[in-house]
């Protein structure tokens, strides 16, 4: 529950979320990139999801939010993944449920902005 809140949280400044769950952004009524909307591990190890296109689905869209519930380390994992996310991302949420580790992201860029007008007493409208 804590991590759906978070994504709510950040709904308003949010036009894509990258997801291994997609639960997350349809209870928070957000969209995914449409390569992203049905994922599974047995669609990763076949192959049919490689993790350069997923590097290349974040590229393309850029989300604003990235969660990652289910494929921790197939994602994580991946040096060129992980360096963008590193890169462009800040880590605001990380959970460990029964050796599957949760994550939430947000763009960096939208911290920094949001802090700044919030700071300016202005609200951010998309």
């Amino acid at each position: 529950m804590q991590l759906l809140k978070i994504v709510i949280k950040y709904k308003d400044l949010t036009n894509w979320v990258f997801t291994d769950r997609p639960i997350y952004a349809f209870y928070a009524n957000l969209p995914v990139p449409p390569e992203m909307a049905v994922i599974s591990s047995k669609r990763i190890n076949s192959g049919k999801l490689t993790n350069q296109e997923m590097l290349a689905i974040l590229k393309k869209y850029r989300p604003e939010q990235i969660v990652i519930a289910r494929m921790h380390s197939q994602i994580i994992n991946d040096p060129n993944i992980s360096n963008y996310i590193n890169k462009y991302y800040k880590k605001t949420y990380s959970n460990k449920k029964e050796l599957k580790e949760h994550e939430h992201y947000i763009l960096s860029s939208l911290i920094s902005q949001n802090a700044v007008n919030l700071s300016q007493g202005k609200q951010i409208n998309k």
